[in-house]
């Protein structure tokens, strides 16, 4: 019953506010108040990426392909610590394609920063593997979708299903009984998806399955300077609702092109929604300037329209709202089954 009237409280204040903290909108009212750092900051180390999956927005990329200079990255990071506290080095790309990201790890460890990225576990290697885990790195998110080979493939074209599988084998085997980094796969929930069937075929290659919902490929048009989306070809998506919600990006988190330009979303593949420069400015200056605070205020009072992000499928619900908190449950409950030894 608890649970029952915290999960209503919380969906009356998503529906009436929107996923905005109040401490950000105390800020958000108060614009004459310095607004904190981010308390996430995101570095696309690089935009390359080995895979070209359906539902990507990669193929429509027309930015250069590069890799972040681990001296601006450390430049950023000195200026966040103590200050952020979670550093993302993930984006648009795949960051095992880096050579330096195991440093970047171990440098953002080193100055007190919980620390994540994402793969598409093509690149896991036992060489990888090991140099990964002695980086120090806390969560690895793994992005799959498919129960069997010929839905992976379809789905994650250019990935091995066998191999992606024997990956995650041999780096859980190699962490042992260390608990870091937490393998996390991210499920994007879509009207193909058979949970049962997934949570069986991945459950042990993994510490968690995290379920959200798979959106259309999202691209900014300059000429309308809004966010245009595509449904993905091959593979049928939940309705989006027809009334926004709302985003919290731009409250609480920053993405740090590879080549140093700050912009609002990690969506945003081709950085068309620019903030600032990290390269020039700071990003205390960046995350305050008048083209932040306009943006927040807009997010705060639901004036979507009269942003760069209208249009965006992230500001919206799908149509059944409940669906992926029950699919996250009957998630859990399998996983829950599989740690108990059951069936």
């Amino acid at each position: 019953m608890i649970k029952r009237i915290e999960r209503m409280l919380k969906d009356f204040y998503l529906d009436k506010i929107g996923p905005i903290k109040p401490l950000e909108i105390f800020h958000t009212i108060f614009q004459f108040l310095p607004y904190p750092y981010p308390d996430n900051v995101t570095f696309e180390v690089t935009n390359s990426c080995n895979l070209s999956c359906i539902m990507c927005p990669y193929s429509y990329m027309k930015r250069k392909r590069g890799f972040m200079n681990f001296g601006l990255y450390k430049k950023i990071i000195e200026q966040i610590r103590n200050k952020a506290r979670y550093i993302n080095l993930y984006s648009t790309g795949e960051p095992f394609l880096h050579p330096k990201l195991y440093d970047m790890i171990k440098y953002a460890k080193s100055k007190g920063f919980t620390v994540g990225t994402s793969t598409n576990a093509t690149l896991l290697n036992e060489k990888n593997s090991k140099l990964l885990l002695l980086s120090g790195l806390d969560d690895l998110q793994v992005s799959i979708e498919g129960s069997d080979k010929k839905e992976y493939e379809k789905i994650r074209k250019g990935a091995n299903f066998e191999k992606v599988r024997e990956n995650l084998k041999r780096l859980i085997a190699l962490r042992g009984k260390n608990k870091n980094p937490i393998i996390d796969i991210n499920l994007l929930l879509h009207k193909n998806t058979d949970i049962k069937k997934f949570v069986e075929t991945w459950k042990d290659y993994c510490d968690m399955i995290h379920v959200s919902p798979m959106q259309p490929i999202m691209l900014f048009n300059k000429k309308t300077n809004a966010m245009n989306s595509i449904q993905p070809k091959g593979i049928e998506l939940y309705e989006l609702s027809k009334r926004a919600i709302g985003c919290p990006r731009p409250f609480n988190n920053m993405v740090i092109s590879y080549d140093g330009k700050a912009g609002l979303c990690c969506g945003d593949f081709d950085f068309d929604l620019v903030m600032g420069n990290a390269k020039k400015e700071k990003l205390i200056e960046i995350f305050n300037n008048k083209a932040y605070k306009q943006i927040r205020r807009n997010f705060l009072f639901k004036k979507f329209n009269k942003t760069c992000c209208k249009g965006c499928p992230s500001l919206y619900h799908i149509q059944n709202k409940n669906l992926i908190y029950k699919s996250q449950i009957l998630v859990n409950k399998l996983m829950k089954s599989k740690k108990n030894g059951k069936e």
